[in-house]
């Protein structure tokens, strides 16, 4: 297989990876960032938001990988709030992502955040349960009060 076809066929795996994940239509850049447009992988016109639209994709299918220099061509070609990462793998392996240190550490700072919030959500019979427990003791309050039967 010839490098530009390999190159071609890895972002599209990876855009898969972003579609299955997301549940969101990503699509391949046309001409791979040739045109005035950067990136490897942007999302569809129309389609809904989703985190993966705050990174800048750079894949990379292959055998040996540069990956500073890798690195430096997402940098370069990122477009601020982005963030730049790498995408990249062999023959027969798994996906791997590099990004900057800075990066990643915020990424784990917003997750420890979200973490820490407290996620529990009443739900509605949860709202409904607990207004007829305190509707029953205000009956049984009012009742003793006044001594009702």
């Amino acid at each position: 297989m010839n490098p530009r076809n390999k190159g071609n066929k890895g972002e599209r795996d990876w855009r898969d990876v972003l579609n299955s994940t997301f549940g969101v239509k990503y699509a391949r850049t046309p001409l791979s960032g040739g045109l005035d447009i950067r990136g490897d992988i942007r999302r569809t016109y129309k389609s809904p938001k989703s985190i993966a639209d705050e990174f800048h994709w750079e894949v990379k299918r292959v055998e040996k990988l540069n990956i500073h220099r890798a690195l430096q061509q997402a940098i370069r070609d990122c477009r601020p709030p982005l963030i730049p990462c790498v995408v990249f793998r062999r023959n027969n392996e798994d996906w791997r992502i590099t990004v900057l240190a800075e990066d990643f550490l915020n990424m784990m700072l917003e997750l420890q955040e979200l973490r820490q919030k407290p996620t529990k959500k009443t739900t509605d019979f949860e709202k409904w349960l607990k207004d007829k427990e305190t509707k029953r003791r205000i009956r049984k309050e009012v009742k003793m009060k006044w001594k009702l039967k």
